[in-house]
């Protein structure tokens, strides 16, 4: 065997050494990322069916609480989808405590480009449930609905044309 024969076969060898090594540590990233996705899924449908009992059992505050504190919008999306707001805001007095509204107000208002319709209709009834006598309220409020007024304008700004401009208008006019 030459002397370029024996090198040959050791690059090839080296080469599929370093192939074999790149692919499994490829396969293995690739199977960490699914297990995390898949337990991120879980996860959510865990947090989701305790949810769905917590409403089913009345307990609408620690509802809302669990989807808030889950920091995944989707989630409070999903409570907002399954809770009618008359059944949240028709009953006096409110169910939801007032660190519950605040949180709600905050979250919803953080994106209006996407499910606009149910985010502008539960927030303005979260904000005129706000009580202004209670201490946490008027601590967090000014802060909180500085940057509702500022996603309101930017959504007002974003989508002019928007058939649901008239009540982002409403709204903003009302957290002044």
């Amino acid at each position: 065997q030459s002397a370029t024969e024996q090198m040959a076969a050791t690059v090839a060898g080296s080469v599929r050494a370093e192939v074999q090594h790149q692919l499994h540590v490829a396969v293995g990233s690739l199977q960490e990322s699914i297990l995390a996705q898949v337990q991120r899924i879980v996860k959510g449908e865990a947090q989701q069916a305790h949810i769905l009992q917590l409403l089913q059992q009345g307990h609408l505050n620690q509802a809302f609480q669990q989807a808030l504190t889950a920091a995944d919008l989707n989630l409070v999306l999903y409570v907002c989808e399954t809770v009618d707001p008359a059944q949240v805001f028709g009953q006096p007095p409110c169910p939801l405590s007032q660190p519950v509204l605040l949180s709600l107000i905050q979250q919803l208002a953080s994106d209006l480009g996407t499910r606009t319709d149910l985010k502008l209709s539960y927030l303005e009834e979260a904000v005129m449930h706000l009580d202004h006598s209670d201490p946490i309220t008027r601590d967090h409020m000014g802060s909180v609905m500085a940057q509702v007024r500022q996603k309101l304008f930017q959504f007002l700004q974003a989508e002019p044309h928007n058939s649901l401009g008239k009540a982002a208008r409403r709204l903003s006019l009302m957290l002044h």
